[in-house]
């Protein structure tokens, strides 16, 4: 990184958020804010727009726009939130981006998730993406904090999340080849954003819901948050950061010994397409016509490639590995530096390359005899990162469904009558002897960011 002129004092929070977005990350990109009106995303446009002038370098300030999502569900209380937003975009001299969710969709989606919370997220995620992309934006910045992620470690704790839950939401989370989300106040507890915005003199936003009992993060935050303060004054949170550090270190590591499971399956499709192919040449009858056309699918060309997925021997480094498709923005974003950033998934892995059935992406193809072959905890966690990578809902599989996917795999015989189904509209078959399809039959399910977590944003 060139070294950084100041052009003005850093206030404490900007100094947090230059430091977990530095200028070379984003000085030739565009960047989408996502502002609700509320205290953080307030406080994290704010920060972002002064950026360039503290920096001395003033014209990036059109480096980025605001996307704020209207769900409706709050009558003129939403509606004033807009126009917050908006006028404030106005009077930085950022760009604005209105998206506003149909309460018609939002219904059926509520149905469909069994929650109005989670359903609203996803199509809030859904309409934050739509409006990146329509500013050319590589970043897609929202405002969760260090007490956002608390809470939920603790909602994620007490509900009974693994390892994998406790990792926590990530700072860096690639949403496709163009698009990276962040989440530069991760460091940053609501403390400071508050006193930022004091200084700042700047007025927000409140929505009345965030006082209400009905949910359970604000529970959370309003009664138990307090009191594990009052029996462990200064403690509790660095313990359960402390406690999410080393879930993704240990997360990490395993995750990584899925690569050689991963090699296999790339090379047993290799197979079976040379001996389709081979048949072909020969003139004889495809006894096995699901073989080519089971091995075509998104192969890659190296086993090299699936076996070695930049996996780094430092679990923090592992957490940030291949953040974006182009070297000079993995340089620019920082390691972590606390349990926070620690949380960091890696980027879709070829997992997702080698289950991949390239004419749906809610199909993966698999041939069972690798699975068959390894231990079941290794297939268990196979399956865990193609949910992840493939944004399939992670948060309804619990580990009794875990198991019994794994077990299915090794079932004889086959019944190729039977389609059971998962959580989020996963079905499983067996279109011959050697092969294993899963399918998620959900319509327009477009990929948004999945942290297998409640809606903590």
């Amino acid at each position: 990184m060139s070294p950084l002129s100041l052009h003005l004092p850093l206030q404490p929070f900007e100094s947090a958020l230059l430091a977990a977005f530095p200028l070379d990350a984003w000085r030739s990109r565009r960047v989408c804010v996502a502002v609700s009106g509320g205290a953080d995303s307030v406080a994290l446009l704010r920060g972002l727009v002064r950026l360039p002038e503290i920096t001395n370098n003033p014209d990036l300030r059109l480096n980025f726009f605001v996307a704020t999502v209207d769900h409706r569900s709050r009558g003129a209380e939403s509606d004033g939130d807009v126009a917050f937003v908006e006028a404030l975009a106005a009077e930085l001299g950022v760009d604005f981006f209105r998206r506003t969710l149909d309460p018609a969709e939002l219904e059926a989606e509520a149905r469909r998730q069994g929650s109005w919370e989670s359903a609203a997220r996803t199509l809030r995620y859904r309409a934050l993406v739509d409006a990146a992309k329509a500013g050319s934006a590589r970043y897609l910045a929202t405002a969760h904090h260090r007490d956002d992620q608390l809470e939920t470690l603790l909602f994620r704790l007490f509900r009974g999340a693994g390892f994998d839950g406790m990792r926590g939401v990530p700072a860096v989370r690639p949403l496709d080849e163009a698009l990276v989300l962040i989440r530069p106040l991760l460091a940053v507890g609501r403390a400071e954003i508050l006193a930022y915005l004091a200084q700042l003199n700047q007025p927000y936003r409140v929505d009345s819901s965030n006082a209400s009992p009905r949910y359970a993060r604000n529970r959370i935050r309003n009664e138990l948050a307090p009191l594990l303060e009052s029996i462990f004054p200064g403690r509790w949170e660095s313990a359960l950061l402390r406690l999410s550090e080393l879930a993704a270190e240990t997360e990490t590591f395993f995750d990584a010994q899925t690569a050689p499971l991963d090699a296999e399956i790339a090379a047993a499709k290799r197979r079976d397409a040379l001996f389709a192919r081979t048949l072909d040449a020969l003139g004889v009858p495809d006894a096995f016509p699901n073989a080519a056309n089971n091995a075509n699918r998104s192969i890659s060309s190296n086993a090299a490639n699936n076996a070695n997925r930049s996996i780094s021997s430092n679990a923090a480094n592992n957490a940030n590995r291949s953040i974006s498709s182009n070297a000079a923005d993995n340089a620019n974003l920082p390691k972590p530096s606390n349990a926070a950033n620690n949380a960091n998934r890696s980027a879709p892995s070829n997992v997702a390359n080698n289950a991949n059935d390239a004419s749906s992406p809610n199909v993966v193809i698999l041939p069972l005899e690798p699975l068959r072959a390894a231990p079941e905890p290794l297939v268990r966690r196979y399956f865990r990162q193609i949910w992840r990578d493939r944004n399939w809902p992670l948060a309804a599989m619990g580990a009794a469904e875990w198991r019994r996917l794994a077990a299915a795999v090794r079932k004889t015989p086959l019944d190729r009558r039977a389609e059971p189904q998962f959580p989020g509209d996963v079905r499983l078959t067996f279109p011959d002897s050697s092969t294993l399809r899963l399918e998620r039959r959900v319509k327009n399910a477009d990929s948004v960011p999945v942290d297998a977590s409640p809606p903590f944003d």
